[in-house]
């Protein structure tokens, strides 16, 4: 068997796989257009972080069956094509849910306990104690999305004595959660509570989601965290709801356009607090990828079922 390799495997994971796999035939490129002609017929799965499967490139791959992809964010596939010729496609959701977890976490904190400005108190010598500090116990938490990394923000949050109320396509309940909202009925769990955390999918039925009717919903005081997708958000919308301070404040992790250009509002707005998509970064994001990876790796060699398998039709 021919694997394919165009995700950037530090040496001691090229070597693990050559031992635990003799048999297989690794192929470690920087894109799919370095395979020759030759190679190129033989492979039959690729490894990836997914931005190199287009639909021109998997074309060139006659015997390609699987795609095992080392993020979890699929949304850019070739879906039509993929489905077409029945290629099986898997990716590494669930790696994210701790770092992600403990990001929403950290944000949530930092709003009630204001870390930055008793740091900015600290750079003028300044010793002030009268600011208003708050609990994140006894709030309230919409999460967006109830998949790993819902789950586990959810989790995170009920140890902080937070009531938890989650929202997904099907209403469908999960024991972290104090409640299930269905996502054609959001707007009732934006309207109860102090933090709302998007990390849901971006599919058709989510794509500018939350819009200026979306964004109403929310109190006045609630703080929105955007660390799913930035289509998921009318940036536009959200920028009006900042400026009429209609929130206290937003939190973003994603955008529309990435790196944020420099002439966006959001940047200069005091209610808006920017990080440049890093609430997945980790240390062991490789390490736990490759996990997967080798667990698929096996049952694809013993024609069993795969796991995180994307659905085509569905696209997520």
């Amino acid at each position: 068997m021919d694997i394919a390799v165009t995700a950037n495997l530090r040496d001691e994971i090229r070597q693990s796989l050559k031992e635990r796999y003799p048999k297989i035939h690794w192929h470690y490129i920087r894109s799919l257009q370095e395979l020759d002609t030759n190679m190129a017929q033989q492979v039959e799965a690729v490894v990836t972080f997914g931005g190199d499967i287009t639909e021109e490139a998997a074309a060139q791959l006659p015997s390609l069956r699987w795609i095992q992809i080392l993020s979890a964010g699929v949304e850019n596939l070739p879906f039509d094509a993929l489905q077409a010729r029945h290629i099986q496609v898997t990716n590494a959701r669930g790696i994210h849910a701790i770092p992600m977890a403990e990001f929403a976490i950290g944000l949530m904190l930092q709003e009630v306990k204001q870390f930055t400005t008793l740091y900015e108190q600290q750079q003028r010598k300044e010793w002030y104690k009268k600011l208003s500090f708050g609990e994140c116990f006894g709030k309230t938490l919409t999460v967006i999305g109830t998949g790993a990394i819902g789950t586990a923000i959810a989790n995170l949050a009920k140890a902080l004595g937070m009531h938890v109320i989650g929202v997904n396509r099907t209403g469908g309940g999960r024991s972290e959660f104090d409640e299930i909202v269905q996502q054609d009925r959001a707007h009732l769990a934006l309207e109860k509570s102090d933090f709302v955390v998007i990390v849901a999918p971006l599919t058709a039925s989510t794509k500018h989601w939350f819009n200026d009717r979306m964004l109403s919903c929310m109190k006045p005081d609630s703080v929105l965290i955007n660390l799913g997708r930035g289509e998921l958000i009318v940036e536009e919308d959200l920028i009006h709801i900042l400026k009429e301070e209609k929130i206290a404040r937003a939190y973003l992790d994603v955008f529309q356009v990435e790196p944020l250009p420099a002439d966006s509002p959001l940047w200069s707005l005091p209610n808006c607090v920017i990080t440049p998509h890093v609430s997945a970064l980790t240390p062991l994001y490789l390490d736990r990828s490759v996990v997967i990876l080798e667990d698929n790796l096996k049952k694809y060699l013993q024609q069993e079922a795969l796991v995180n398998t994307i659905d085509l039709e569905a696209r997520y």
